[in-house]
């Protein structure tokens, strides 16, 4: 059985994820198929809702946002500074749903790297990635759909990493992605959800898996439960 610090180990784990021109290919597909048509000036209702937000005050963009009780205030207030740089003009404000599915790629290609994926199959998913239908249309649409995609995919890499090294820094910064995940859309709850419930299970299951593995989860996990909690509690008013 090869040492795991010998030369053939070393390359095995280099090895793992998506090459760097896999990676800028897939970003350079998924931007050919969302870039077309996307200066079209149409903009339907709740796109147009955003700008609206985006248009007030800071003030008022939070208060929006509460009233809307439905998306955080985190794209919007990206959207607010997006438009001062460069306007409301269609293209330059899908720029910004489109950047951000972009970014969501080389987040896919951290979360195989985290999973030890080989080259083949970290290639054959970051194509299926960028021609999702889904991600190419909601990466169109002035609204937080994309930042949800971006945030879920670059916490699930840093839940991967935490598992792997077992760090308390790795663990901290899960909570920080955590809790940029739930101000990015409240369904991002969900996915930290999903994941204290693999937690439960696997020490159901699997009562021999490592301490750190079982439970480090749950306080990072927690900080975002925690803020999600305190922004219901704002929002219905009882806080």
């Amino acid at each position: 059985m090869a040492d795991s610090s010998s030369p053939v180990s070393v390359r095995r784990e280099g090895g793992a994820g998506p090459s760097a021109a896999a990676v800028i290919g897939a970003v350079a597909v998924f931007l050919i198929l969302a870039l077309w048509r996307a200066h079209a000036p149409t903009l339907w209702n709740d796109e147009v809702m955003s700008i609206s937000f985006a248009r007030r005050s800071w003030y008022g963009l939070l208060h929006g946002a509460a009233s809307d009780r439905v998306h955080p205030p985190l794209f919007y207030a990206l959207l607010k500074v997006w438009i001062r740089v460069g306007g409301e003009a269609p293209l330059w404000l899908r720029l910004l749903p489109v950047t951000t599915a972009a970014l969501a790629i080389p987040a896919a290609a951290a979360l195989a790297r985290e999973l030890r994926l080989s080259r083949g199959a970290s290639a054959i998913g970051l194509f299926l990635v960028a021609t999702s239908g889904y991600v190419v249309y909601y990466g169109q649409e002035l609204r937080p759909y994309a930042l949800l995609l971006l945030a879920s995919t670059f916490s699930m890499a840093a839940f991967a990493r935490a598992l792997r090294e077992e760090t308390r820094s790795a663990w901290i910064f899960l909570a920080l992605v955590n809790a940029l995940l739930v101000y990015s859309h409240y369904f991002g709850a969900l996915v930290i959800g999903t994941r204290a419930g693999s937690r439960l299970l696997l020490i159901g299951v699997l009562p021999t898996w490592p301490h750190s593995a079982n439970w480090g989860y749950f306080p990072s996990g927690g900080l975002g439960l925690v803020l999600l909690i305190l922004i219901i509690l704002v929002l219905t008013g009882r806080l």
